[in-house]
């Protein structure tokens, strides 16, 4: 499964880093899936829609991680139906949770 994160540099940082405890690799670089095929692969800095359409090209989801106040989720990538969005508001744990809830539902049960 291939994931990438859109949104605040901190937030999708923060969850990349948790989803690589949890059996993720963490990747920069698009071209870097070749060296992993599909095998449970995050980027966390996606924001450019050319990378993004990429990776949903890919199989991956494209999970919008949004904060209060900030409705238009404009990180560089529009939201396209099948991808994602997740508030950031609360706590950490919290948008972890809707993150994993995001990836079980479109992939089943994560790593």
């Amino acid at each position: 499964m291939i994931v990438g994160l859109v949104g605040d540099e901190a937030d999708t940082a923060a969850v990349s880093e948790r989803l690589a405890g949890h059996g993720f690799h963490e990747l920069q670089n698009e071209h870097e899936i070749r060296l992993f095929g599909n095998d449970n692969l995050v980027f966390s800095n996606v924001r450019h829609e050319h990378k993004a359409l990429f990776l949903r090209e890919a199989g991956a989801l494209i999970i919008h991680v949004v904060r209060e106040g900030d409705e238009s989720g404009d990180h560089g990538v529009a939201i396209h139906p099948g991808d994602a969005v997740v508030g950031a508001n609360g706590s950490f744990e919290g948008l972890f949770d809707r993150v994993r809830v995001a990836i079980d539902k479109r992939f089943g049960k994560a790593a």
